[in-house]
């Protein structure tokens, strides 16, 4: 249930004090619920959103401290402060211990009541606030560290299209390698061949005619033999 100011929980067995801490806290513009055991008061909780519990600590059958330690663990965002005679204070300050926000003696200072309300209300709102930076900080972090996982992987696949480019490349380079080395072949070995005898004939075929040529360009062996004997 939505109200339009904070809501206080008023935890006790006599009407009269319930009653008085209504109308305190009614002129201070908060919204007030009334439990008059400590099952009335969990029943309360788990139906509507309480800022700050006023827990009596000596009420018949379910006791403050238990209905203390079951907020505690149910409605941890619920500030408590336990309300206590004299003969009670280390039990109240036990209570603290045990996760209450204040506690308050009897007969009420209703100034020094609505203070410690006031102080329970901001400790409340600045619990609330951290847990929800702190949410929103863990959203932003995560957020971050997928942004920058995300780019890690773009990285690498550009890494790896590179690397395949590269590795292209150099195949084509080998490629044009392989084709200069047959372009200085004679005409005959640049011809595909159909079978390896077919190769090795023109291979021998281009042997005979370089042959050739050199005997062609060179002296008969006489007449090379006369000119070393001419003085």
């Amino acid at each position: 249930m939505t109200h339009d100011g904070p809501v206080v929980l008023i935890v006790d067995d006599e009407d009269s004090i319930r009653d008085m801490l209504r109308r305190v806290m009614e002129r201070a513009a908060y919204h007030t619920l009334l439990a008059a055991d400590g099952q009335e008061a969990l029943n309360l909780m788990s139906s509507d959103e309480c800022e700050v519990v006023l827990l009596d600590i000596r009420m018949p059958g379910i006791s403050g401290l238990d209905v203390l330690g079951r907020l505690v663990v149910d409605f941890p965002d619920a500030c408590v402060i336990m309300l206590t005679g004299l003969a009670d204070i280390e039990t109240s300050i036990g209570a603290m211990k045990a996760g209450a926000y204040d506690f308050i003696l009897k007969p009420f200072d209703l100034e020094d009541l609505m203070l410690r309300v006031r102080r329970a209300l901001e400790r409340r709102y600045l619990v609330v606030q951290n847990r929800q930076h702190q949410r929103d900080l863990e959203r932003e972090v995560k957020k971050q560290a997928d942004s920058i996982r995300e780019r890690f992987v773009q990285h690498i696949q550009g890494l790896a299209r590179e690397h395949t480019m590269a590795l292209e490349l150099e195949a084509l380079r080998q490629a044009k390698r392989g084709k200069g080395l047959f372009s200085s072949l004679p005409p005959e070995l640049r011809q595909p061949k159909a079978s390896v005898q077919e190769f090795v004939e023109a291979l021998l075929q281009t042997f005979q005619a370089k042959s050739e040529k050199s005997n062609q360009k060179a002296p008969p062996a006489s007449r090379a033999l006369d000119e070393a004997r001419r003085p």
